[in-house]
């Protein structure tokens, strides 16, 4: 990606977002890639200003330029008196895709996008005509950007149907976890101080697996389970503690005291193919691990062999299985 060493000037970047970046761990994408922006080049982060910024970013930014809504965006004279030269960064929100686009046509500027999730993730399993829209937009703006930096499975282009130019795309899975090596021994905890067969990390809702998990529970009825994240509107098992959103060290704390984490999610279009950020959570918990075989999961489990275990994706009577025998084997 060009980025110089400490005894050059750095080069000047420009990062563009409609995130708030505040809201999202230190640990996420979202955080991850502007700071890794902001430490590496002399660089201005051009931001929502509703948008809040972490200061450990802030006070690596050259300047910190705040826009108000997508008429700010579009209309902002970001380079205006800057070196014409500057890289310009993006994640894949369309509209900072379409500003960076524009500020490529008119100053030549080299582009890069960062993905981490499939485009329009929210939108992705609800009817193909409009997730065949998504991807060919996505396509159309790709082509454009000079570097694409995957933080998912590779397997959503061959989806999307974009195939990258030669040099163009460069794939990681976590970057938070590429400098550290998790351990590969399971951290042994007294089977008294488990209060919960299973815990599972993630908001509530049908591609995350939390049907599927409510099924299996049902199926086990000496079992319980901790669901930490946002819970189900109503009752769906009584086998199942919900405690809501968690601060994050007070959410692992919880989390050691489960015999089995798990991570069900579904290979709906949304999810296949991410590298989920609580596998990578999980690890460092130390908790023996059981996650759906998706494309995402399966090559996570390879990077770290012997950690996790995995079930058919969906199919409650192998989720069962495998937590029966993980849950009892953990003991």
């Amino acid at each position: 990606m060009g980025w110089c060493g400490s005894d050059m000037k750095k080069k000047t970047a420009l990062y563009i977002t409609r995130c708030d970046i505040g809201w999202y761990s230190k640990n996420a994408n979202a955080y991850r890639k502007p700071l890794e922006v902001a430490s590496k080049y002399d660089a201005t982060l051009c931001v929502d200003e509703t948008c809040r910024v972490p200061q450990e970013i802030a006070e690596k930014c050259k300047e910190i330029i705040r826009f108000k809504g997508l008429w700010g965006l579009f209309r902002g004279d970001f380079l205006t008196q800057r070196r014409r030269d500057a890289e310009v960064f993006t994640g894949f929100d369309f509209p900072c895709m379409f500003k960076a686009w524009r500020l490529k046509k008119k100053f030549g500027c080299r582009w890069t996008v960062f993905l981490w999730d499939p485009p329009s993730l929210s939108h992705r399993d609800r009817f193909p005509p409009l997730r065949w829209a998504i991807d060919a937009v996505f396509r159309f703006f790709v082509r454009r950007c000079d570097r694409l930096v995957l933080n998912i499975h590779p397997g959503l282009l061959d989806e999307i149907g974009y195939k990258p130019r030669e040099e163009q795309l460069e794939l990681r899975m976590q970057d938070a976890w590429d400098s550290v090596k998790c351990k590969m021994e399971n951290v042994k905890l007294e089977s008294a101080s488990c209060e919960h067969d299973f815990g599972v990390l993630a908001n509530w809702e049908y591609g995350k697996g939390g049907p599927l998990m409510a099924e299996a529970m049902k199926r086990m009825t000496d079992k319980k389970c901790l669901w930490i994240g946002n819970p189900p509107s109503g009752d769906v098992c009584g086998q199942i503690v919900f405690v809501g959103r968690k601060p994050q060290d007070e959410a692992f704390e919880l989390l050691k005291r489960c015999r089995v984490l798990v991570v069900p999610y579904l290979a709906t279009h949304a999810f296949k193919w991410n590298y989920p950020l609580k596998l990578f959570e999980y690890l460092q918990i130390g908790r023996p691990i059981l996650a759906s075989d998706n494309p995402g999961n399966s090559a996570v489990a390879e990077r770290y062999s012997g950690r996790i275990a995995l079930f058919k994706s969906g199919n409650v009577d192998d989720l069962v299985l495998k937590a029966m025998k993980m849950s009892e084997e953990s003991k």
